[in-house]
C-alpha cells in the first residue's frame, strides 16, 4: 500500500516537472510585462519555443486513408448486398470517407449515423473535403451531417478543432461568403491564406467561392470609396495572390468592374494607370493589341477595346513628351492627333536606335510594367548604323482601321497615311523600316508639316474620306 502511495506522489511529481518545463519552453516564459526579456542569453530555448510555436500554426492539409481505395469500393458493395457492416473494416470505412462518388450518398451517412464508433478526425476531414468538392452540387444531408460531426468532435486534432469554432464558414451554402466577411471585417485578407492557415485544400468549388467572395467584398468597397488604395489592393494584392483560385467568369466580372470604374472616374487618371499596369501585367490578359485572343477568350472584347484607347493615348504622350523631350511642337502635333486619339483601333511606338540608347533607363522602368516598344530602323542595315541621330528618328504608328497613320520624331520626314488594304504594315512587328512607313513625297497620303497649319486641315479632310473624324 504504502508503494503504491510513493509510486502515485512519483507519478504526481514527475507530471508538474513536465509541465514546468512546458512552460519554461514557450516565448510569455522568456519576457517580462514590458517587453524585455528575463534573461539574458536564452537564445537556443527561446528559439526552439518560437520552433514549436510555428509548427502548431502550420496546419497540414488533410489527407485520405492510404488504404487501397479500390479494395475499400469492393467492401462497400458486398455491404450493399449483404447490409452486413463485417463486410466493412474500418479502415475501409475510413477511405470511403474520402471517395466523391460514395461519401455523399444516403447509404453510406446513414452508416455512418449509427456506426458504433465515433467518428475519426480523418474520417470528418474527409468528409469536409467531399462536401468542398460538391460544394456546386450541396448535398442538403451530406452538409447537415458534416456539420453535426464536426461540431461534436472532441479529439485533439488540432485541424479540426479550429474549424468547429468556424463551423459556420466551412460548412454550409453561406459559408465561403461568411469566411470572407469575417476575415476581411478584421482587415484585407485573400482566400488562399485564409484557406491554407485553417488546413483545407486550395483545388475545390469551395475554395474559389471563398476567393469570388473576397473578390465582391473588395469590388463592393472599391465602387463606394472610387479610392487609390482600394483599387491598389483589389488590382496588386488580392488577385495576384488569388489568381489561380479564381473561376474564369469571376476574374472576367472583376476586370470589367476595374475597367468601368476607370473609365467613368477620368477625372482621377491614378485610377487608370493602375487599371492599364494591372491588365498588361496579368498573364491572362496582357496588352489586347498584342494578345487580343486572351481578351476574346475571357469575353472581354469591349474593355479590350477601352484599353486599346488608353494605351493609344499613352503612347501619343510617350511618343512627344518623352521621345520627343526638348524638342519645339511647333506644328502642334501633339494637340492635333490628341483629338483623334479616341477613334485609334491600334497603336505602336518604333523607337529609333538613337533614342533607345538615350532613354534606355526609362525603357526598361516601362518594360517593367508591361509595355513593348519596336525598333525603328531600315532594310539597309549598314545605313542604320551609320546614320546621325537626326537621320534615325523614332515613328509613332496609328491604325484608324481603314487607314494607317505614320509620324515622325523628326518633323522632316512629313506625316505619312497610308490605306489599310494596300499597306504592309504591321503593328504587331517588333522592328520597323523607316523606308516602308514613309511615303514618297506628294503621293497621296503625304502631307508636309508648315510653319502656318494648313497640313492639319489637309489631314482632317484627308481623314474624312475614310469615315475618320475627330
Amino acid at each position: 500500500m504504502q508503494s503504491q502511495s510513493q509510486f502515485t506522489e512519483s507519478t504526481t511529481k514527475l507530471l508538474e516537472g513536465f509541465n514546468i518545463l512546458r512552460e519554461a519552453a514557450s516565448p510569455e516564459a522568456w519576457r517580462t510585462p514590458h517587453g524585455s526579456r528575463l534573461l539574458p542569453r536564452p537564445v537556443a530555448l527561446e528559439a526552439l519555443a518560437h520552433h514549436f510555436e510555428s509548427e502548431a500554426e502550420a496546419l497540414p492539409l488533410p489527407q485520405p486513408s492510404i488504404f487501397d481505395p479500390e479494395e475499400a469500393r469492393r467492401q462497400w458493395q458486398r455491404y450493399l448486398s449483404t447490409q452486413d457492416q463485417t463486410q466493412l473494416e474500418r479502415r475501409a470505412v475510413r477511405r470511403l470517407c474520402w471517395d466523391l462518388e460514395i461519401a455523399a450518398t444516403t447509404e453510406f451517412l446513414h452508416l455512418l449515423d449509427k456506426y458504433d464508433r465515433l467518428l475519426s478526425a480523418s474520417m470528418i476531414l474527409g468528409l469536409l473535403d467531399v462536401h468542398h468538392r460538391l460544394w456546386m452540387t450541396q448535398s442538403s444531408t451530406l452538409e447537415r451531417c458534416v456539420a453535426k460531426w464536426l461540431r461534436d468532435y472532441q479529439g485533439y486534432n488540432q485541424v479540426l478543432l479550429r474549424l468547429a469554432k468556424v463551423a459556420d464558414e466551412v460548412v454550409g451554402q453561406q459559408a465561403a461568403a461568411q469566411a470572407a466577411a469575417r476575415c476581411t471585417s478584421n482587415g484585407k485578407g485573400n482566400a488562399r491564406t485564409l484557406l491554407t492557415q485553417r488546413g483545407l485544400a486550395l483545388d475545390t468549388p469551395y475554395a474559389s467561392a471563398v476567393a469570388e467572395a473576397f473578390l465582391n467584398i473588395a469590388l463592393r468597397k472599391l465602387e463606394c470609396t472610387k479610392g487609390i488604395q482600394e483599387i491598389r489592393f483589389l488590382c496588386e494584392e488580392l488577385i495576384p495572390a488569388d489568381r489561380d483560385l479564381l473561376l474564369p467568369q469571376t476574374f472576367a466580372t472583376a476586370v470589367k468592374g476595374v475597367i468601368k470604374l476607370a473609365s467613368l472616374n477620368s477625372s482621377n487618371p491614378e485610377l487608370r494607370d493602375v487599371a492599364k499596369n494591372f491588365v498588361l501585367l496579368e498573364p491572362r490578359l496582357g496588352d489586347p493589341r498584342r494578345h487580343p485572343g486572351r481578351w476574346d477568350n475571357n469575353r472581354l472584347s469591349p474593355e479590350a477595346e477601352i484599353v486599346k484607347s488608353w494605351l493609344s493615348e499613352e503612347d501619343l504622350k510617350f511618343f512627344f513628351d518623352l521621345l520627343m523631350e526638348g524638342q519645339e511642337d511647333r506644328h502642334r502635333r501633339r494637340e492635333f492627333w490628341l483629338q483623334y486619339v479616341h477613334r485609334v483601333k491600334n497603336s505602336r511606338v518604333a523607337i529609333g536606335k538613337a533614342d533607345r540608347q538615350r532613354l534606355r533607363f526609362q525603357l526598361n522602368d516601362l518594360e517593367k510594367h508591361g509595355r513593348t516598344y519596336a525598333s525603328l530602323g531600315d532594310r539597309n542595315a549598314r545605313t542604320f548604323v551609320n546614320t546621325r541621330a537626326s537621320e534615325n528618328p523614332s515613328a509613332f504608328v496609328m491604325d484608324f482601321g481603314s487607314v494607317i497613320v505614320v509620324e515622325f520624331s523628326q518633323t522632316n520626314n512629313s506625316c505619312s497615311i497610308h490605306e489599310a488594304r494596300t499597306s504592309q504594315i504591321d503593328l504587331q512587328a517588333d522592328r520597323f523600316s523607316k523606308s516602308r512607313l514613309k511615303k514618297r513625297p506628294y503621293s497621296p497620303g503625304w502631307f508636309f508639316h508648315d510653319a502656318g497649319g494648313s497640313w492639319m486641315i489637309k489631314v482632317q479632310q484627308y481623314l474624312a474620306q475614310f469615315g475618320i473624324r475627330d
